[in-house]
C-alpha cells in the first residue's frame, strides 16, 4: 500500500493535467530509481512497466530489473512471484532467472534447494564466477566439502573478493579443527559410573542428572533388598526390593543410551561450528549483493 501511495503521488507531480503515463516512462524511472537505490520504487516502476509494455524485449528487461530491485530489499516473494512467471515465457534466459532465484533461496537458509537449481544451470556463461561461489555457499552449508573447494578453485582472478577467496581456500585445504568426542569412550565411562560419560561430552547437567538419579535409586535398591534380607525366610517380601532394582536397571540403561546421544550431539555442534565458522566468510562476500544480482546478459526474442 505505501507503495501505490508513493506511486500514485510521484505520478500527479510528474504527470499532471491528465497526461497518461506510458510504459517507456515508467521503465525510464524504474532504472533511475535502481541506480540511485531506491530499490522499492524501482521495483514498483519496472514491475508496472512490465506489465504495460507491449515490446517483448524491454518487457523482459523490466522484469528482471524488477526481481534485481524486489532482491536487493530482501523482498524474496516478489522475486519468486515475477522469476516463475518469466519462466514460463518463450525468453531462453532460464540460467539467469536459476542464478537469481537461487540467490533468494541461499538469502533464505535454503541450500539444499539453492543447490538443486545451481546445479541446472548448465552454462552460466557471463556469471561464471558468481555461479561457482553461490554454488560453493550452499555446498559448505551442506557439508559437502570436496565439491565445495572444487567449485572455489574454479573461479579465476576477476573474482570481486580473491583476498577473502583465498583465505577460505587455506581453511579448507587443512584438517577440520574440531575436536571430536568418541562414543567408545563416553559409553565404558557411563557404565562405570552414571554420568561421566556425559561429562566427557561436556554435557554437564545431564552429568549430573544421570548421577543422581542412578545413584538415589541405586541405594534404594540396595537398602530394600538389605532391609528384606535381614528378615526370617518366611517373613520375607520382595515386592518392593524387585521393583526398585527394576526402576534402577531401567534408568541405568536409560543412562548408557544418553551417554551415546550427548556425544554425537557434542559431535554434531563441534562441527555445526566449524562449518559454520567458514560460511562466515562466505556471508562477508555475498552481502556484496550487487555484484551477485546486478549481472545482465543480451535479451533477444527466441535467444
Amino acid at each position: 500500500m505505501i507503495l501505490i501511495f508513493l506511486f500514485a503521488v510521484n505520478s500527479f507531480r510528474l504527470f499532471s493535467q491528465d497526461t497518461l503515463v506510458s510504459s517507456g516512462t515508467l521503465r525510464k524511472l524504474g532504472v533511475k530509481f535502481l541506480e540511485k537505490g531506491e530499490y522499492q520504487l524501482s521495483y514498483f516502476y519496472n514491475y508496472s512497466s512490465y506489465l504495460l509494455e507491449t515490446d517483448s524485449v524491454k518487457k523482459i528487461n523490466a522484469a528482471v530489473d524488477a526481481v534485481d530491485a524486489s532482491l536487493l530489499t530482501g523482498h524474496w516473494k516478489e522475486a519468486e512471484n515475477l522469476i516463475f512467471d518469466l519462466g514460463n515465457s518463450r525468453y531462453q534466459i532460464a540460467g539467469l532467472l536459476k542464478m537469481k532465484y537461487s540467490y533468494s533461496l541461499l538469502m533464505q537458509k535454503e541450500y539444499t534447494r539453492a543447490g538443486i537449481y545451481l546445479s541446472k544451470i548448465a552454462d552460466p556463461g557471463l556469471f561464471r564466477n558468481q555461479y561457482h561461489f553461490m554454488k560453493a555457499y550452499a555446498e559448505i552449508n551442506t557439508r559437502q566439502k570436496p565439491e565445495c573447494i572444487k567449485d572455489l578453485d574454479l573461479i579465476d582472478n576477476s573474482f570481486i573478493a580473491n583476498e577473502e577467496l583465498t583465505a577460505i581456500k587455506n581453511e579448507l585445504a587443512g584438517p577440520a579443527t574440531f575436536r571430536k568426542k568418541h562414543v567408545g569412550i563416553a559409553l565404558p565411562l557411563s557404565a562405570i559410573m552414571p554420568g561421566l560419560g556425559q561429562a566427557y561430552s561436556g554435557f554437564c547437567f545431564d552429568a549430573l542428572q544421570a548421577f543422581g538419579l542412578n545413584a538415589a535409586f541405586g541405594i534404594g535398591a540396595f537398602s530394600a533388598w538389605k532391609y528384606e534380607l535381614s528378615k526370617d525366610k518366611p517373613n520375607r517380601n520382595y515386592v518392593l526390593p524387585s521393583l526398585t532394582t527394576l526402576i534402577f536397571s531401567a534408568f541405568y540403561i536409560t543412562n548408557l543410551f544418553n551417554s551415546v546421544n550427548v556425544t554425537q550431539k557434542a559431535n554434531l555442534y563441534s562441527e555445526n561450528q566449524y562449518y559454520r565458522k567458514i560460511a562466515d566468510h562466505f556471508d562477508i562476500i555475498l552481502d556484496r549483493n550487487q555484484y551477485f544480482i546486478r549481472f545482465k546478459i543480451d535479451i533477444k526474442p527466441g535467444n
